[in-house]
């Protein structure tokens, strides 16, 4: 259950069309770990929305994980600090959604790949 609790910090997203056009802001986002499926890491569930009614979900699927451990002195040597940073390479699955009327899914879309950045946010 500790996994699965978040404390967001201003949450925000963004959706931006090929080529030009307005940038759709999303005011509301959540990434939760969801645990239980077969492989060697958790999956995320990922939802984004506005106040216009767009939004943006899908379960991100990783195949892949990089994990690194950072330790250092700060304050002249006063203090330690440890850092663990964790990045996911993920496959977008369960994808729907719509922004601006257009309808968001794998049939519209195509397959989305992205990384997920666990203690800093998402890119696709």
């Amino acid at each position: 259950r500790k996994e699965q609790t978040a404390v967001s910090i201003l949450p925000a997203g963004f959706w931006d069309w090929a080529g030009p056009s307005e940038q759709i802001l999303f005011d509301t986002a959540r990434i939760t770990p969801t645990l239980g499926h077969n492989g060697d890491h958790p999956h995320f569930s990922v939802e984004v929305s506005n106040k216009q009614g767009d939004f943006v979900a899908f379960r991100a699927a990783p195949y892949g994980h990089a994990n690194l451990y950072l330790e250092r002195q700060v304050l002249g040597g006063w203090l330690r600090t440890h850092w663990n940073y964790n990045e996911f390479m993920f496959r977008m699955e369960e994808l729907r959604g719509q922004v601006n009327g257009r309808a968001i899914s794998k049939e519209t879309m195509g397959q989305a790949f992205g990384s997920l950045e666990y203690t800093w946010g998402l890119g696709l």
